[in-house]
């Protein structure tokens, strides 16, 4: 558990962070790209990899070394960013363009 109160932060709520970052940064890249000829192709591929890992968990040997199953969370949080942060770029894009 992450206290508060203090300035310690558990050992793995730092890796949590960046990996939930790190994914928000893949998605929201691969969904950048969805305009381009290749875009469609890259957006899927990294799509699917992302919502897989956020879904199943991460890898066994990442997990067994670590000793907890971090990565749906962080994933699924990461993800849920990314897609907000796109949806809001559109709608800027949008109101600025008049479409």
């Amino acid at each position: 558990m992450c206290d508060w109160s203090g300035d310690v932060v558990g050992p793995y709520q730092q890796y949590m962070g960046m990996s939930g970052v790190l994914y928000g940064m893949f998605m929201f890249g691969a969904l950048s790209t969805i305009h381009t000829p290749s875009g469609k192709c890259i957006a899927l591929i990294t799509g699917v990899k992302c919502v897989g890992d956020a879904m199943l968990g991460q890898s066994l040997p990442i997990r067994q070394a670590l000793g907890i199953d971090i990565a749906h969370l962080a994933h699924a949080t990461g993800i849920a960013g990314a897609l907000v942060f796109f949806a809001m770029k559109q709608l800027k894009q949008r109101c600025i363009t008049g479409h």
